[in-house]
């Protein structure tokens, strides 16, 4: 699998979360947000302000594979991302059991 394989798939996996935010002032998909938030942890990204640094650093190459039409997400995007996904959200099935 390729690295750009890898995104597209991360991006069909966040497209499937349903999102829960009301349709007023929506600036940025959630599906983009979290496929960018994954990414930017991955690289190294500790908190919200790193993983806005990530996605402004990397504008150009994310546009590659999310629409993020209004920009990469702000910090704040992502504190209130980060308050409501569940810590395990996205634990794959141990190939174990």
């Amino acid at each position: 699998m390729t690295p750009a394989d890898a995104v597209a798939q991360l991006h069909a996996i966040s497209s499937g979360i349903a999102d829960w935010r009301d349709d007023r002032g929506k600036r940025h998909m959630l599906s983009d947000g979290i496929a960018v938030l994954v990414l930017a942890v991955i690289a190294g990204a500790q908190d919200a302000e790193d993983v806005a640094d990530f996605g402004k650093a990397n504008l150009a190459w994310l546009r590659q594979f999310f629409s993020l039409a209004a920009g990469a997400p702000a910090r704040d995007f992502y504190l209130r991302l980060m308050a409501v996904l569940k810590p395990n959200a996205f634990e794959l099935p141990s190939a174990s059991g």
